[in-house]
């Protein structure tokens, strides 16, 4: 829930290339707190599920990936960034993941919607 409802609200601000606006700002507050609390809730185990994947990893897991590809350094909160590693190991995960052309339409898109 709170990877649909918290964190991709946050994505816009990240995709609107409008530096240091209040925005995007608030939106890093957020992602920030936000991993924090991925962070606590992660403690020493491997998934969300503790050591098992979850429904709950691959919605966050993809929202979280995505912020990292859109420049937020998640490498400051450890339990995050190994949690992100062990996502990416997975070859299905590998497979699915956009990569930095279809990022770049994604972003397109968006800035244009919101410019509308």
């Amino acid at each position: 829930m709170v990877a649909n409802n918290e964190l991709s609200s946050s994505v816009i601000p990240l995709m609107l290339n409008i530096p240091d606006s209040p925005q995007l700002l608030q939106a890093k507050r957020k992602i920030t707190r936000i991993m924090k609390f991925f962070a606590e809730l992660l403690d020493d185990d491997d998934y969300f599920g503790g050591s098992k994947l979850s429904l709950g990893d691959i919605v966050a897991g993809n929202a979280v990936i995505l912020i990292d590809k859109l420049g937020v350094d998640i490498s400051q909160h450890k339990q995050i960034k190994s949690w992100c590693d062990r996502l990416m190991a997975r070859q299905v995960w590998q497979e699915t993941q956009l990569n930095e052309q279809q990022i770049a339409i994604f972003k397109q898109t968006v800035q244009k919607l919101m410019a509308k």
